[in-house]
């Protein structure tokens, strides 16, 4: 049996990744793949005469991903390695015969990114020495973190918080007090953006009350507070507006290193390709542990 499919690597995640077995012997029962280092039950796919099979191994590799907070040293100037968003997978691939035998083929090993591109295409990748970023150039705001990640040489993602002068453009900060926010690009990296005025707004739902013969007992409220975030976007940085509305880890700057984690509320960002600039409200739903009702 060969297996083909994975002839680069730097594969991303969030795209379908297939590989392909075959000349797989007829007197195959199954195949079995699984990773090296265990943690994940293995995969079997039972060939019924087929002598070449196509999976996607995409969600499984999704499940091989470390959970690292993200990374908030922004005073280190040389770049250094982090473990956030991409996973390095030795697949153990064996068919197993009708008679129990097994057959082992070659061990495959592969670094994935969290991450992809909009398209169709399958076996999508990113390249070493290249800024996981969304955009050509990365915005920066005096006075507020900022960094870039790429894969180096040995594969693995290295954090920058020098940005090169040819990828980077300084923006002016405006408002009394705007929001700062950075999220999981699409590219398995981080991004950030400046929103020049925000709102709160809290909201409760109560849950009912319990009628007494001479008292009324109030169970109380569910409580929610959401952020809506508003600036004026340039085109050329719509596609950070698209990846942080579509982001599964965002986080709002407190200030003093302190970064809080919220989730994007039900947003939707539209774009006119003629428009030069255009306003965006995104909504963020912030996350508490306060509960004044009776009910847990």
């Amino acid at each position: 049996m060969t297996v083909t499919g994975l002839n680069s690597d730097l594969y991303y995640s969030d795209n379908p990744i297939y590989i392909t077995f075959s000349q797989i012997n007829v007197k195959t029962k199954y195949i079995e793949y699984f990773p090296q280092d265990g943690g994940v039950d293995p995969i079997q796919i039972y060939t019924a005469g087929r002598s070449e099979i196509s999976v996607d191994i995409a969600e499984f590799v999704k499940l091989l991903f470390p959970d690292v907070t993200h990374n908030t040293d922004y005073t280190t100037l040389t770049p250094f390695a982090v473990a956030n968003n991409w996973v390095k997978v030795s697949f153990i691939i064996k068919e197993v015969y009708k008679s129990g035998q097994e057959v082992y083929a070659p061990t495959l090993t592969k670094t994935f990114a969290r991450g992809g591109n909009r398209t169709y295409t399958s076996n999508q990748r990113t390249a070493v020495k290249t800024a996981l970023i969304p955009t050509d150039t990365i915005p920066q705001w005096g006075g507020y973190p900022i960094d870039y990640y790429y894969f180096d040489t040995s594969k693995q993602i290295f954090k920058s918080n020098v940005i090169p002068p040819t990828i980077k453009e300084i923006r002016k900060v405006k408002g009394c007090e705007p929001l700062y926010v950075k999220f999981r690009n699409s590219k398995a990296g981080y991004s950030y953006w400046l929103f020049e005025s925000w709102e709160q707004e809290y909201q409760n739902k109560n849950l009912g009350t319990i009628e007494q013969r001479i008292s009324l007992i109030d169970l109380g409220n569910e409580n929610e507070t959401t952020i809506t975030a508003i600036s004026k976007v340039p085109s050329r940085y719509f596609t950070i507006i698209r990846d942080l509305i579509s982001s599964g880890e965002i986080y709002i700057y407190k200030g003093n290193t302190i970064w809080e984690r919220v989730t994007s509320d039900n947003n939707k960002a539209s774009q006119n390709l003629f428009n030069q600039n255009e306003k965006v409200k995104i909504k963020l739903q912030t996350h508490h542990r306060y509960n004044p009702s009776l009910l847990w």
